[in-house]
């Protein structure tokens, strides 16, 4: 009879990473880690400990990956507000250790008069769940901007007017100069050459997910076609499988992974019936949420139904967003100056008569067509040709 064992997931660094590895050892027991510490064993007993990132600990949980999570509060919290899954892990213990508070920051020259001083402001935080009910409880009308780490820095980027953290001292949050540029003026001083904005363009297009979401109130749109070499995405009856060849929809299926939502009309979503999923070994679960323009009473339960392309401002937590079609589509976006980036997927054939990839977008003048886009790739796939473009500046 194999043996069952009990799999611990706790924090795989910081003060409730130690506090973990505390409450075992109080308990006699030993964890013993593997080469690439993220995984242990326990040599009493028999129980493996998991060191996960705090906010993939209850859905490793839930999904019954792991037995028990030691995790902050906040992560749970913040978890169960967002409903991810059908069947939550539950709170089990509270255990008295790592203690740390919300805490929201603002300027300092801001004269503070309670909760109503936030309204039409916005936030940045690492829980925007806990601070949306926190800002409905105190009835503020504000707008909370999620980010990953370092949240004291989004003012003095002008990516957001206050901050809301999980702090234990509050140092972090003092919105004071004692920070401001400091590092950089004392390298300076001692003779040390520092340069800033190095790379910018790549740094930016790396977080243009968030940054579009930040400056534009949107997510960072794609527009992704496989064209043939005349322009056409299917033959006049509609048969499109295949344009392209197979790196090509391989590549195609990497843009949806790194994809928060995948977007397609109402006509492509009843023609097609398709699936909208990732099909590369090893990132099937990296699938993007699907996105549907128009009304389509047969779509899957768990799809997302917007009127216009205006709506995808409304669509939470997506940041990045690939549209794949069709026509009319691709056009109601290029129309709206929606689309951020273009991926032109293109075969060496020629259909002629067949459908077009783009319907009309409502241009007057050819000269307005020009130096709306640039070229930043051009790559073979294959027998194919990817095309990137970007929106000229």
């Amino acid at each position: 009879m194999s043996e069952q064992r009990l799999r611990i997931a706790i924090q795989k660094s910081g003060r409730l990473s130690d506090g973990s590895f505390d409450l075992l050892k109080s308990c006699g027991l030993t964890v013993s880690r593997g080469r690439d510490k993220l995984y242990g064993r326990v040599q009493e007993l028999p129980i493996d400990v998991l060191l996960l990132r705090d906010d993939d600990i209850p859905a490793f949980v839930a999904d019954d990956a792991c037995d028990i999570g030691i995790v902050g509060q906040n992560v749970f919290e913040e978890e169960r507000l967002n409903e991810t899954h059908d069947a939550p892990a539950q709170e089990v213990m509270r255990l008295g250790f790592a203690h740390c508070r919300l805490m929201l920051a603002a300027p300092k020259e801001w004269t503070f008069n309670g909760a109503s001083m936030l309204d039409g402001k916005r936030i940045a935080t690492s829980y925007p769940a806990l601070t949306r009910v926190w800002l409905e409880r105190e009835g503020v009308n504000a707008r909370a901007v999620t980010m990953k780490g370092s949240v004291e820095v989004a003012p003095r980027l002008k990516i957001a007017d206050a901050v809301c953290d999980i702090v234990s001292t509050g140092a972090t949050l003092d919105a004071d100069e004692r920070t401001r540029r400091r590092g950089i003026d004392r390298m300076g001083e001692a003779g040390i050459p520092v340069s800033v904005g190095i790379r910018e363009p790549e740094a930016r297009r790396a977080m243009a997910g968030f940054l579009s979401r930040v400056e534009k109130a949107r997510p960072f749109v794609t527009l992704k076609l496989a064209l043939s070499l005349d322009g056409c995405i299917a033959m006049a009856d509609g048969s499109s499988q295949w344009i392209t060849g197979d790196r090509a929809r391989a590549h195609a299926h990497l843009e949806r992974a790194r994809s928060d939502a995948i977007l397609v009309g109402a006509g492509t979503a009843k023609a097609d019936r398709p699936t909208l999923d990732v099909r590369t070994d090893g990132l099937t679960d990296r699938s993007p949420q699907p996105v549907i323009l128009g009304n389509d009473p047969e779509m899957p339960a768990h799809w997302l139904e917007i009127s216009e392309p205006a709506a995808i401002a409304d669509l939470a937590d997506i940041n990045w967003l690939l549209v794949e079609g069709g026509a009319q589509t691709a056009a109601s976006f290029l129309q709206a100056g929606m689309v951020d980036r273009l991926l032109l997927y293109r075969a060496p054939i020629i259909i002629g008569g067949g459908l077009s990839g783009i319907g009309d977008i409502g241009l007057e003048k050819l000269a307005d067509a020009h130096g709306q886009w640039r070229r930043t790739d051009l790559r073979p796939l294959g027998q194919d040709v990817l095309e990137i473009y970007e929106r000229a500046a």
